[in-house]
């Protein structure tokens, strides 16, 4: 039998999904996290290799975890419609236990000096070496398993619960992040290695537990892989090919036509940039105070005064410190208790993320509510000033972390969903790849911008020392605490930094997508389109010209039917236009989305109507036109102008509306096909009084481009009696 999509989340397969991939967020999230702290001890503070500072740990391991999308998306997206998209993710978390294996051989090598093979900092750096190429595999893992992932959400859940299941799968990804990062970041600084301050002496810790977790992660994620039932390959007819960029070159043509593809891997791509450059200012700003307390406590111990106390931005962790920051302890020196504190900062943002991701999948319902994502973003530009305000107060930061994150959230899971359900079926695993690919080229861009901002702004402030020279020349050890004193700094700048790129973000999101704007701002101003429900949305086409016909008479009740679709969709006022103005009328009007339909059929002014309704179609937008039935059945009395704040404002003549738009559709008729589409409250549907606060949006079957405007009447009027009973399963299921 044909695998059916699941109606509900309670699907076996959509259940072992999420549990593989939560687990393989973690031990992505857990080895970045530790292999940045490892190298970082390994490589500067224990080996000095000569140019290697904390800023070029940090970008050169975020760089190997996002260069594989770099390289690999376009085979994985062939491979993820060629292939059943479960094999992939079985396949991909069999190569995690392997890879976890790597890192738990890269942790043992570091004792092998008890072997006699080598000597002690030749280990070390072969062993930090080991762990950041196991960061380049995890990342390849993700870039074969993410388009598998993604891809097989639209197949294996119904339209009607695609953005539910989306926010709670990038709710549990985050929150696998928050813990991986934080159970990682915990682990290390228990378990780690300690290199005394003055000696430089490496006292050999426990890294390898940490392998031993990762690597039993791995055998029960591939276990919960098994649940995920087996899919149909979309595309079997797809050509293996040895440059696997050619066929990427034909996905990037099948954005390029359709806009919302183009608006939701671009904001993807921006998401991940922001996600990369605010994570590297965080460790930034973590890494140079661990660095300020390392080098004030090698001075005290040098001049043999007490070592000082720990940096005022960590939180005290209320974890007892020993004497000695390079004696091995118990306890947690203060330079691990910064570590700890660094992820925990990170795994706020995730945490916010994680909040944020299930909040908008709540509200968005059974629908793609775009207008989440600018509200998102401007509450994105807001956080992250306030961010940059507070740091490095405790309390404040925490605040505003969790903050941003939740804004994050609410921007990227519309981004994601459009993605998903705008994709066509065939080549849904190629344009997830390809958005992958878009996604590492912002993720390159966060590494390289971060690193540049980051070194002009050192220059800047005249911070030119490093651990390195302070290794070979003790005495300018207080000119270098003097210069990590002032790198302080450095991130409230990156945070302002970020949010003037957002705010530039968003205003080119408008600008391409007036309509955006104008959905945010409807749903936040009535209730009832924030509870908006959407039935059989599934029936309109992905692209091209499509032509609406619909009961919908007021302002209101129009800005319910753009919402209910992602696609960029006008409509046509017959009624005069209300004076004054409301702003959001204003906005409508000058954004192109509501076309001043008014004019006399007579009139020079409606051959202007026309010929912007053709456009309309030409460009393969959707155009909305209202009709009236002769018989009134869904006039002002009994249609969705029951919604309407003001029943007592005098409309024209039913027939005159009638007339305009029976014109109007003649003219356009031959433009592409048309669906109807029945606005209603839940209270005129099947006597659901009790909540009457809601309102929903009803698509029927497309109609052929050659109905005239007695047929779509009829498929509105019958759309209408469908509602009262309550006939369309689809429907019920949508309450």
């Amino acid at each position: 039998m044909q695998f059916q999509p699941s109606q509900s989340l309670a699907s076996r397969t959509y259940v072992g999904l999420v549990l593989s991939q939560f687990l393989a967020a973690f031990n992505d999230q857990a080895i970045h996290f530790v292999a940045i702290f490892y190298a970082s001890d390994m490589l500067v503070r224990y080996a000095r290799v000569s140019l290697v500072d904390q800023k070029l740990v940090l970008s050169i391991v975020t760089l190997c975890f996002i260069s594989p999308f770099f390289l690999f998306s376009p085979l994985a997206g062939i491979l993820a419609d060629k292939f059943s998209k479960r094999a992939a993710v079985v396949f991909w978390k069999v190569a995690e236990v392997g890879i976890t294996g790597l890192a738990l051989a890269g942790f043992l090598l570091l004792h092998a000096g008890d072997w006699g093979l080598a000597d002690s900092r030749t280990l070390a750096i072969a062993s930090a070496v080991i762990l950041i190429v196991c960061v380049f595999l995890m990342g390849t893992h993700s870039a074969f398993f993410v388009p598998a992932k993604y891809g097989i959400m639209p197949e294996i859940l119904a339209p009607s619960v695609l953005s539910r299941g989306n926010g709670l799968l990038e709710g549990t990804s985050f929150v696998s992040q928050i813990l991986g990062t934080s159970f990682g970041a915990f682990l290390y600084v228990r378990l780690s290695s300690k290199v005394d301050a003055v000696t430089g002496e490496l006292h050999p810790g426990q890294e390898w537990l940490i392998g031993v977790l990762l690597f039993g992660l791995a055998l029960l994620g591939v276990g919960f892989s098994l649940l995920v039932e087996r899919v149909p390959a979309a595309a079997p007819h797809l050509q293996l090919t040895l440059n696997p960029f050619r066929p990427m070159a034909a996905n990037f043509r099948e954005l390029r036509r359709n806009r919302s593809l183009v608006l939701a891997t671009v904001g993807i791509a921006f998401f991940t940039f922001m996600t990369l450059f605010m994570r590297q200012s965080l460790l930034f700003e973590g890494e140079n105070d661990k660095e300020l307390y390392h080098t004030r406590t090698k001075l005290a111990q040098l001049e043999g005064a007490p070592a000082p106390p720990p940096p005022d931005t960590l939180p005290d962790l209320e974890i007892p410190a020993p004497e000695r920051a390079s004696a091995p302890s118990a306890g947690l020196t203060k330079e691990q208790q910064a570590e700890l504190n660094i992820a925990i900062l990170v795994a706020l943002i995730g945490l916010g993320v994680g909040i944020g991701c299930a909040t908008a999948g709540q509200i968005s319902g059974n629908r793609l509510e775009l207008g989440l994502a600018p509200v998102g973003a401007a509450l994105l530009i807001f956080f992250t000033l306030a961010l940059a305000a507070v740091t490095p107060s405790r309390g404040p930061t925490i605040a505003a972390l969790i903050a941003v994150g939740i804004a994050a959230g609410l921007y990227i899971v519309p981004m994601y969903t459009m993605l998903q359900h705008r994709a066509p079926k065939e080549s849904k695993g190629n344009l997830v790849a390809t958005s992958n690919f878009l996604n590492v080229t912002g993720g390159i861009v966060a590494v390289v911008v971060f690193y540049f901002v980051t070194f002009a702004l050192q220059i800047g402030l005249g911070l030119n020392l490093s651990a390195h020279d302070v290794g070979n020349s003790p005495e300018l050890a207080r000119q270098y605490i003097a210069q990590l004193e002032s790198a302080v700094q450095i991130p409230k700048m990156l945070f302002v930094f970020a949010a003037a790129i957002t705010a530039i973000m968003l205003f080119g999101l408008c600008w391409s997508r007036p309509d955006f704007l104008l959905r945010s701002w409807s749903w936040l101003r009535w209730p009832k389109r924030r509870s908006l429900s959407v039935c059989n949305v599934d029936h309109l086409p992905n692209q091209g010209p499509l032509l609406v016909v619909t009961n919908c008479r007021t302002f209101e009740e129009w800005m319910y039917l753009v919402a209910a679709f992602d696609r960029f969709t006008r409509f046509v006022e017959f009624e005069p236009a209300a004076e004054p103005a409301t702003a959001i009328q204003r906005l409508a009007r000058a954004s192109g989305v509501a076309i001043d339909g008014s004019a006399s059929p007579q009139s020079a002014e409606w051959r202007k109507v026309i010929d912007e309704c053709r456009g309309t179609l030409l460009r393969g937008n959707l155009l909305a036109i209202s009709l009236v039935a002769p018989t009134g059945r869904f006039g002002p009395n009994n249609s969705s102008a029951a919604f309407s704040e003001d029943h007592s404002r005098e409309r024209p003549a039913e027939e005159q509306i009638e007339k305009r738009a029976t014109e109007l559709i003649r003219a356009i008729q031959s433009s592409g096909p048309a669906v109807a589409v029945y606005c209603a409250s839940h209270a005129s549907v099947a006597d659901r009084a009790s909540v009457a606060d809601h309102a929903c949006v009803i698509v029927g079957d497309q109609l052929p481009a050659n109905a005239d405007s007695e047929q779509m009447q009829t498929a509105l009027c019958k759309l209408q009696d469908e509602a009262r009973i309550g006939a369309r399963p689809n429907f019920a299921a949508a309450h």
